[in-house]
């Protein structure tokens, strides 16, 4: 069959705006290059709107594109082994361009302990060695998503996440190659000074946590 008399009618056209600003070393104050974020539409704290990737150049400084109105907090891209970590901070755009935000890096919280695998698993074995450890931090509270740390796994089994916000921390394994998540490995439990943790770990403002087991 055909449907005949379809009329669209389309809206007028969206207003964006930018926002631009620098990234700097909070105590050393010099500007931080090739930092590497994104800029999120808070509509909610379970739905974040992301926007594209910004790098900063080598003076530090970021322009973000098409956005509208909105309240907006950042994501940082996590570097491996990075020791540092964003300030939070959010920003509104109301109905003109957003200038001089600055985003201030700052030395962030620290975990490490061992990876150790349960039972004797020769494939799981072979992939533990092209595996790194990954956390995701919720800040209860706070605005979109939390932190994410990447980290390397010594052949010994050993770990140090670096570079962390305070808050709970959920741990995953991933495929240093791809980026992505390590199929076929999952972690079983955690145990903090041989105390077995139900959910989350939580780590604090300046707490740098030591001898976790990560049982996978």
């Amino acid at each position: 069959s055909e449907a005949t008399n379809i009329d669209i009618t389309l809206g007028r056209p969206v207003q964006t705006f930018t926002a631009s600003g620098c990234v700097i070393d909070g105590e050393k104050g010099l500007p931080v290059a090739n930092a590497r974020f994104t800029v999120q539409r808070i509509v909610s704290s379970n739905y974040p709107s992301f926007g594209n990737p910004v790098t900063s150049n080598t003076q530090g400084e970021f322009v973000v594109d098409n956005l509208i109105p909105g309240k907006y907090s950042l994501y940082f891209f996590p570097e491996p082994n990075s020791e540092m970590r964003p300030e939070t901070m959010t920003f509104d755009v109301l109905d003109q361009d957003v200038t001089g935000l600055v985003i201030r890096m700052a030395r962030g919280e620290s975990i490490s302990g061992m990876v150790v695998l349960e039972g004797e698993n020769p494939k799981a074995v072979a992939q533990l060695a092209r595996a790194e450890i990954r956390a995701f931090v919720n800040q209860p509270g706070g605005p979109g998503m939390g932190r994410n740390a990447i980290a390397s796994i010594s052949s010994d089994g050993s770990f140090r996440l670096a570079g962390l916000a305070p808050g709970n921390v959920n741990f995953y394994l991933g495929d240093s190659r791809t980026r992505m998540e390590l199929e076929g490995i999952r972690v079983i439990r955690i145990e903090r000074d041989g105390v077995i943790q139900t959910g989350a770990v939580e780590i604090r403002e300046g707490e740098n946590l030591t001898g976790l087991r990560i049982v996978v």
